[in-house]
């Protein structure tokens, strides 16, 4: 039987990624939960329509890029929180592009 290598699964350009756990709400309807961990790619061009972390007023942010009108907004996959519209008053970093997701399941004794 052969053994799988859960970063070699998970992680394309290890030097290039990060892990990062999720705290929040705002993406439970792309089934990213407040708990889980997110695989992170820097190396990865942000696209509209892909999950992206993102630093804005000095806090991370997980949200979906999306491009409305020509301009940039960062999207919540979950209607109670806000989008975000990306402006020169506001500068944010796009820190990675979210590869993949997974979460501990806790123990039940």
């Amino acid at each position: 039987e052969d053994t799988i290598d859960l970063n070699e699964l998970l992680i394309a350009r290890p030097a290039a990624s990060f892990i990062m756990r999720i705290s929040g709400q705002s993406m439970e309807d792309a089934g990213i939960l407040d708990g889980d961990y997110v695989i992170v790619d820097r190396s990865l061009t942000p696209r509209p329509g892909q999950i992206v972390i993102a630093a804005l007023h000095g806090d991370l942010t997980i949200k979906y890029l999306h491009k409305y009108n020509g301009r940039f907004w960062l999207s919540p996959a979950n209607c109670s929180y806000p989008e975000i519209e990306l402006t020169k008053d506001d500068p944010v970093e796009i820190w990675g592009v979210v590869t993949g997701v997974f979460r501990r399941i806790p123990h039940i004794t």
